[in-house]
């Protein structure tokens, strides 16, 4: 299944291409500028990281990978 959702990390707001629901959580696909703050995020480990879904509660995430190419 595919989500029209946003991540909140910190303060700032970001818009996945694509976020897509698995077995042990999420995987969310982010690009550019959109990933600064989730690396800041996760290395600094005092921002809060939530999912938020349409119709649905925000809910707190745990970032357990980060994976990049390009």
């Amino acid at each position: 299944m595919t989500l029209s959702s946003e991540i909140i990390v910190g303060t700032s707001r970001l818009r996945p291409i694509r976020i897509e629901v698995t077995t042990g959580g999420v995987v969310a696909e982010l690009s550019g500028a959109g990933l600064l703050p989730l690396i800041d995020a996760t290395f600094d480990g005092d921002a809060r990281v939530e999912l938020w879904t349409a119709g649905r509660a925000p809910r707190a995430m745990t970032v357990t990978g980060i994976a990049m190419r390009g």
